[in-house]
This record gives structure tokens, sequence and C-alpha cells, in this order.
């Protein structure tokens, strides 16, 4: 009865706190949460067994001819609930677990407590082998209920001291109980002892568990739960908890300068002295790595600098040379060269400017362009003004050169052929991300409209021919023209990946 008692208030305890944080998953899955260990817990189950001996042995309160059989069936019940519960556990698990050899041994003993003066030896072979049945069937049933038993304490002391209390009556010798009851009598006065222990015991426990965890709760924080109590609330600490926190912390804040500390006369002292190590030759690669990466970027720099360059030497070359010629028309192609050249050459400034070297703010950089158009053609702001909806959207260089190209020759043709002198009016730019993962640039005017007629890609304009291949081509993107209201191009397309810019580049 005494074992019940402390297994009626066990179970009231663990429906009160509930299991430990990943023991039953949302998926159904059952995870087993192992001792810390288990040699060390086997060693305190067998000094169990030598005060089990003195527990039950000197219940007799006097050294007599007792004494020995008492001894005799306490061993013999333990090592029954050892034998039938690892037989049982090996039969359902396919193996023969040592915990078993913890919990049938002690469901064992428990059982044999309240009988061990009253059954031959036999009978304690049958009390202890059933009391090791018994807890291994309310292992099973808790399991299944999602109640988790960290050390086993309801199996053991409640599952096996309920059968040890029936066992008394079934089979308990009638002339050492001295009870005056016959085996039945006995059995329903045992069930009912049980009874009354699971109301008061249980309901009391249960009771008082709910009230006080209602001001102060018993169960610890989920923080306190993963790095475990003894650290959380004794400050103890132990060397694998150190170095499993300098990593953590070296993982959380990606400071390769962190070491762990090492015991060297420990085996988890010899790992972290070779994890040290592995971290020093990290930290030396990763030294070497930035320094070439560093290198990498000022080359990179001076790379995009030098052909921004270049390309403003061809446009200077481009101005010069119009400035000798008297043809307009050749004039005007010089320009529109020029006005392509200063396209990539302002995508190769804001590269080397920024400390990204792969992609282009487009925000900025079409603010740019068009700005240096309305100056390049003259046009004034007031006259015909300018709206744009930009998002935040970096490209990769080689979607950033046809693009911005596109751009220059939509808003050139603006500038040159949509309004009459004598008439205001607007240039509207928008580019956002679709939900597919495509841009969608649009560049539209509410002038005077191109021809219905017009095919643009069959248009002896090189501007229009332009749009039409690069978005094609270079953009694998798709052109739709609107001529409601002036005229409206819309511009799918999607950009580049690494694949596709290598794969290109081999063709």
């Amino acid at each position: 009865m005494v074992h019940s008692v402390g297994g009626w208030v066990s179970l009231a305890a663990l429906l009160v706190i509930g299991p430990r944080t990943g023991r039953f998953l949302p998926d159904g899955v059952h995870m087993k949460i192992h001792g810390s260990n288990l040699p060390l817990s086997v060693l305190g189950v067998l000094l169990l067994w030598i005060g089990w001996f003195g527990f039950n042995g000197g219940s007799t309160f006097a050294m007599n001819d007792q004494v020995a059989a008492i001894i005799t069936n306490t061993f013999l019940a333990g090592a029954s609930g050892t034998m039938v519960t690892l037989t049982i556990g090996w039969i359902i698990r396919k193996r023969a677990d040592a915990e078993l050899v913890i919990f049938g041994s002690l469901a064992g003993l428990v059982a044999i407590t309240a009988s061990a003066h009253a059954v031959n030896t036999v009978s304690a072979l049958v009390i202890g082998g059933i009391g090791g049945a018994v807890m291994l069937g309310v292992e099973y049933l808790l399991d299944y209920l999602h109640i988790d038993d960290a050390v086993g304490a309801v199996p053991v002391h409640l599952g096996a001291g309920v059968w040890g209390t029936l066992a008394v009556a079934i089979f308990g010798k009638e002339e050492i109980l001295h009870t005056g009851l016959n085996r039945g009598e006995q059995l329903l006065v045992q069930a009912s002892g049980i009874g009354v222990c699971f109301l008061w015991a249980f309901g009391t426990s249960y009771g008082l568990f709910l009230l006080i965890n209602r001001f102060f709760p018993l169960r610890v924080s989920l923080d306190d739960e993963y790095i475990g109590l003894n650290v959380s609330e004794h400050g103890a600490t132990t060397e694998l908890h150190d170095m499993f926190s300098t990593m953590n912390n070296q993982a959380r804040t990606g400071d390769m300068s962190l070491r762990v500390p090492v015991e060297p006369f420990t085996e988890v002292g010899q790992i972290a002295e070779r994890y040290n190590w592995v971290m020093d030759a990290l930290q030396k690669e990763a030294a070497k790595t930035e320094s070439s990466l560093r290198e990498k970027e000022l080359l990179l720099r001076e790379i995009h600098h030098r052909v921004k360059n270049n390309l403003q030497v061809i446009s200077s070359l481009l101005s010069l040379q119009s400035r000798s010629s008297k043809d307009k028309h050749a004039i005007e192609m010089a320009q529109e060269s020029q006005n392509r050249i200063k396209v990539m050459a302002l995508i190769h400034e804001k590269l080397y400017r920024s400390k990204d070297f792969a992609n282009v703010d487009f925000n900025d950089y079409i603010k740019n362009l068009v700005n240096d158009l309305f100056v390049s053609y003259k046009v004034s702001t007031s006259r015909i003004s300018l709206k744009m909806d930009i998002e935040n959207i970096s490209l990769g260089i080689d979607t950033a050169i046809p693009t911005g190209l596109i751009i220059n020759e939509l808003v050139t043709n603006c500038l040159k052929y949509a309004f009459r002198p004598d008439k205001d009016g607007e240039i509207r730019i928008s580019l956002r991300l679709l939900d597919n993962g495509k841009k969608e640039l649009i560049v539209s005017d509410n002038g005077v409209g191109l021809p219905d007629s017009l095919d643009i890609k069959k248009a002896e304009s090189l501007g229009l021919r332009m749009i039409t291949n690069l978005t094609e081509r270079s953009l694998h993107g798709t052109v739709t023209i609107n001529r409601k209201n002036g005229t409206e191009f819309q511009i799918i397309f999607k950009e580049k990946e690494y694949k596709d810019r290598v794969n290109a580049r081999n063709i």
C-alpha cells in the first residue's frame, strides 16, 4: 500500500504537469527520452536490492527465523520480475532492453513487499513475475494515453503495488495472515483498500497540485527544460554542457574565435580539444578566403571603373565626330549611339560605386538614366512631365544592360516623336515584381500614338527592332503594345539565373 500511495501521487502530478517537450510529437510519433547514465542507474537499482532486504527483513522488528525466508522471497521476486520482463520485452521489442532490468526488478520487489512474510518461494517467483508483466502493461498504457512518466514511478510503484496488494489475498498463507477471512473475503478487503487509497491519495494530491499550479506553476519554462534544471535552478554545469553552449553561441553569432573549454583528462575534454583544432584551421582558411575576396572585390571594382571610363571615351569620340559633321541624320545617329553607350556606362558606374558588384539598384538607375535623356534632348519637365513608380528591385548585370537599353529606346522615342511642339505631355514609367517572380516594365505616354498598321517586329527603325530583339532574345520576355490614349509598351521578363547566363555564354 505504501508503494501504491506513491504511485497515485505520481500519477496526479504527471497529469497536472504534462509530458516533456518532444516526448509525444504532433504526427503521432512517440519519442523515447533515455536517461543520461544507464550504468549508474543499474548500480542504483542493485543498491536498492540491498536496501530492500533490510526493509522487508527488518519489518519483523526482530532477528527471528522469518527473516531468512523474507529475504529469500524478496530476492526471488526481484529476479523473477527481471526475467519475465526481459522475456516479454524480447518478444515485443526484439532485443534485451537494459531499462527492463531496472524496472522489472523493481516491480518484482514492489510486488512482494506486502506478502514477503506470508508466501512460499514458488509463490514469490509467481508474484514477482506477474509484477513485472503488470509493470510493462501499465507502461504501455501510459504511453498510449500520452502520460509521460520519466522514471517509471507509476508502472513500478502503482501497477506492481496494486498487484502486490491483491497478491496477499491470493497467495498469502491464512495461518500467517491471522485475519480470520477466507481468500475471497480477503481479496475483497484488499480491493477495498486499493479503492480507498485511490480516493484519498490520488483525489487529495490531484486537487492540491491543481491549486498550487494555479498560483505557482509546477512546470518549468521551455528554456529551463531545454538546458536542464541542474543548470537553470542550481547553476550546475558539465563539460558537455559547456561545450554545447560554446558551439550554440558560435552557431548563433558566427564568431569563429570562440573556443570550447578543455579538460584534457576526460573524453569530452579530448573531443573539445580536437574541435578547437578544427576551428583554428577553419579560422585560418577563412582569413585566407576573406583576404582573397577583398582582392577580388578591388579587382572587380577596378574592372567596372575602367569599362565605364572606356565607354565614356567612346561616347566622347562620337561627340567630337558629330561636331565636325553637318549631316543632321549622322548627328542624330551619333547622339543615339552616345545615349546607348551611356546606358551601359551608367550600369558599370553603379556597380563599381556599390558594395554589390553583381546587382544594380534599378530604382536609382532608372531615375538617373531618364534624367540624362531629358537633358540630352533638352526637354523641360515643365512641358513633358515624368511620373515613375519603381519598386525596389535589383537586377544582375546581364539583365540590367538589356533592360536599360530598352528603357533608353522607349523614352527616347517618347521625347522625340510622341508630342507635338506646342503640346504638353506626360511620360509614365513603372517597374514591379509580379507574383510569378517575373518583372513587368511599362513605359507609356499620352502623345500622338503609334500608327495601327505599324508592326514593331518588321519596323525599319533600329530602336524598335532593338526593343523586340532585346526583350525576346536577351530577356526571354514578351512585348505588348496598347495604342489607346497614346502608346503603352508592356514588357514582361524574368531575370537570368546563373545557369542561364553560363549556358548563353557557352553557345
